[in-house]
């Protein structure tokens, strides 16, 4: 990279624009490129400055005085708001960006779309994350002489970073493993390196979160080994495509896209959110309502965002009623259509491109477009529980600080009582509170009722 710039250096006078991560050596790189002329940097952060357009412009004057009075290059950093800065400021930063005699450059997380437009003669230099082998001699690097050797590639196998965000995690995690009198773990540098890990999914997605484990599972076997297997592919992803070389013989599609099918109340919900914490990755729930738009376009900026921003926080995201989104392509009657199929062409696409892990649930399987079936790795049917598998479930949803009467015949009750988990675990919460009016004990009359009183509001009764 820094020869890069050091030929965009010499050549026309024209903006530099830098796209990498926070920590992938932009600013350094700049600066070992201007030392060759001793050229110093003077550095200003634009997500700082104030929102209203006058004082930013002035600020911005202010700023771009600072450095010609220093013989210095201008760099602006706006990884949070440059990309989607208003049209006001995005013309003012131009202007003062063309104005600017000698190197000015603009560093950036992420593309941005209308301030390349005032500026045609941007030239643009990528810092990619580096591959993941190299991104796991700088964790060794950084934890040499501290923690269990198997750290670096625990964490590769959780989270892209970049060397900057990997040296600060890692003293961040030292520090807190110290200030408790802990040795230092897998948990305090995930943690650590969450909070340099910046993306904005809260605007279009929600965190979910389980106390459940696969302790708490009851499901076919053969339901089982495929969710083992699905655990087994996100956990291992870096050894396979990178380590052994299998990027170069799948370079599109790599993504790991499960498909979650069944009737309600049988466990796919819940399955996302235990793989999840299983595999140490956080779970967003991408909400609907502020994804798909009655306005032309819109739908795919937005999905354009959950997908970036996915992929910036190393996120699981979960589609839940994947149908209403992914749906069938139809055939084109009038402009309605043709915008409809436009959205689920560009998901498609999208899907594609998507190297992360995605979850789709869907109580309708036949709704969903077969092409998107097609880029799914593994479909999983989430069946109705039968009874002994309904008699299972009764007996672990209850805690074992529930006070229990020792004659409940758990087999009676899956037996009789055709409920799927869901149902299940409502009829047992229901019991529960039934149990602290009557007296405190969990019975086999009160599950009983319970279970009827569910199957009643059901339709069942």
């Amino acid at each position: 990279r820094v020869d890069r710039l050091r030929a965009l250096l010499t050549g026309p006078p024209a903006p530099l624009l830098l796209v990498g991560q926070t920590g992938a050596g932009r600013r350094e790189a700049l600066r070992a490129a201007l030392a060759d002329d001793g050229v110093p940097l003077f550095d200003v952060d634009l997500d700082r400055l104030p929102d209203d357009p006058a004082r930013f412009e002035a600020m911005l004057v202010e700023a771009a005085r600072e450095a010609r009075m220093r013989g210095a290059a201008l760099a602006l950093r706006g990884d949070a708001g440059l990309p989607d800065l208003d049209p006001a400021r995005s013309r003012a930063l131009a202007e003062r960006v063309e104005a600017q005699p000698g190197v000015v450059a603009l560093a950036t997380s992420r593309p941005i779309g209308a301030l390349r437009a005032l500026l045609p003669t941007m030239r643009s230099v990528d810092f990619p994350l580096p591959p993941p082998v190299q991104q796991i001699e700088c964790w060794r690097r950084a934890l040499a002489g501290v923690g269990d050797d198997a750290l670096p590639e625990q964490l590769v196998e959780r989270f892209q970073a970049s060397p900057g965000a990997i040296d600060r995690a890692a003293a961040e995690a030292r520090d807190d493993a110290e200030a408790h009198g802990e040795p230092l773990t897998l948990d305090h540098l995930a943690r650590a390196l969450r909070r340099r890990i910046n993306h904005a999914l809260e605007a279009v997605a929600e965190p979910m979160s389980t106390t459940l484990t696969w302790d708490d599972v009851v499901l076919p076997d053969d339901v089982l080994e495929t969710l083992h297997e699905i655990r087994s592919q996100a956990r291992h992803r870096v050894r396979v495509f990178e380590e052994w070389g299998f990027r170069r013989k799948v370079p599109y599609g790599a993504g790991l896209g499960c498909l979650f099918a069944g009737p309600p109340g049988t466990g796919k919900t819940m399955m996302a959110g235990i793989l999840a914490a299983d595999l140490g990755r956080e779970l967003y729930r991408v909400d609907l309502s502020r994804v798909v738009s009655k306005w032309v376009g819109e739908t795919e900026k937005n999905l354009a965002r959950v997908f970036d921003e996915a992929e910036r926080g190393q996120v699981i995201l979960f589609f839940d009623e994947a149908d209403s989104l992914f749906s069938s392509r139809t055939e084109v009657k009038g402009a309605n259509d043709r915008f409809a199929n436009m959205e689920v062409n560009y998901l498609l696409q999208r899907m594609e491109d998507f190297d992360g892990v995605t979850i789709l649930t869907t109580n309708f399987e036949r709704g969903i477009d077969d092409a998107f079936k097609r880029r799914l790795r593994f479909r999983v049917q989430f069946p109705l529980p039968q009874a002994p598998e309904r008699a299972e479930l009764w007996h672990r949803m209850i805690p074992p600080e529930m006070p229990t009467a020792d004659d409940i015949d758990f087999e009676r009750l899956g037996r009789k009582h055709k409920l799927s988990g869901g149902n299940i675990k409502n009829a047992v919460l229901r019991a529960a509170f039934y149990a602290a009016e009557d007296g405190g004990e969990l019975t086999q009359a009160l599950l009983t009722r319970a279970a009827e009183a569910e199957a009643r509001e059901l339709g069942r009764l």
